[in-house]
């Protein structure tokens, strides 16, 4: 993805010699490692490990109040319709309680019948990052996806993903592969799913 740069930038840029180049791109690295650390920390070691680093850095970040989560009591039954996402198709959030979640639009078909619905799969920690999911605590790796997801019909639909116990493995690896673009199988039901 290319950075469009407003061209007073650009020219100072161009204008800088090589010190003060050198000095900006280690500027740029530090900048981009502190973020890391803070996905890191947020996200915790486990999950950041099986979804990628680098996938959740690429994320756009949003406010929840984007995607109508103002209340965490939405984040279990969030009714997000996929067109809050003209733009992109998967975002990364801390919700007002800190809790770190992604939402990724899918589309979600049915091999028997090919009929395919448009909805948006969250993923989020259990607990907040101030309480039970913080660094070092007991359910730090304790991620969910939502109960109920909804279409652009508004129909509703269940996750895909795992809507209880906390996600494992493999469905940490299926969202990592839904955020690499790769159509999958879900890992609960018998759906094709692919990130829109």
């Amino acid at each position: 993805m290319a950075i469009q740069l407003d061209p007073a930038i650009l020219r100072l840029i161009q204008d800088m010699n090589g010190r003060q180049l050198s000095s900006l791109s280690k500027e740029i690295e530090n900048e981009e490692k502190k973020r890391k650390e803070e996905i890191k920390t947020t996200f915790g070691e486990y999950f950041v490990g099986k979804v990628g680093l680098d996938r959740l850095y690429s994320l756009p970040v949003v406010s929840a109040t984007d995607l109508n989560l103002e209340d965490d009591e939405y984040i279990k039954y969030p009714k997000i319709h996929p067109s809050l996402f003209s733009g992109y198709s998967a975002v990364r959030i801390l919700s007002g309680s800190k809790r770190p979640l992604i939402a990724i639009k899918v589309e979600m078909q049915d091999p028997a019948t090919k009929k395919t619905y448009a909805m948006v799969e969250v993923i989020f920690k259990r607990y907040s990052i101030a309480g039970r999911g913080g660094v070092g605590k007991s359910d730090e790796n304790n991620y969910v996806a939502s109960l109920q997801n909804f279409t652009k019909n508004d129909e509703q639909e269940g996750s895909s993903l795992s809507a209880s116990g906390g996600l494992n493995g493999k469905e940490l690896q299926a969202i990592a592969d839904l955020l690499d673009g790769k159509q999958i199988q879900a890992p609960l039901g018998h759906f094709l799913l692919k990130k829109v």
